[in-house]
């Protein structure tokens, strides 16, 4: 599937992402977020987890 997104121009941010359980019990779940602009991905990481993070997963939680 990565190269799928690598075709179309993404390319995998450097940083580890764990996605949060959507139970709320579950363990995170090791994840790779792509982007279309690498520079403003990497730069941003933080303020898009965050934001995944709260928006989709209604969370703040961070992995222990």
């Amino acid at each position: 599937r990565i190269a799928f997104y690598e075709k179309l121009g993404f390319k995998v941010i450097s940083k580890p992402y764990l996605q949060p359980p959507y139970d709320g019990k579950s363990d995170f779940l090791p994840l790779i977020l792509m982007t279309n602009d690498y520079y403003f991905g990497n730069e941003n990481f933080d303020d898009i987890r965050n934001t995944l993070y709260k928006e989709v997963y209604k969370t703040q939680e961070s992995p222990k």
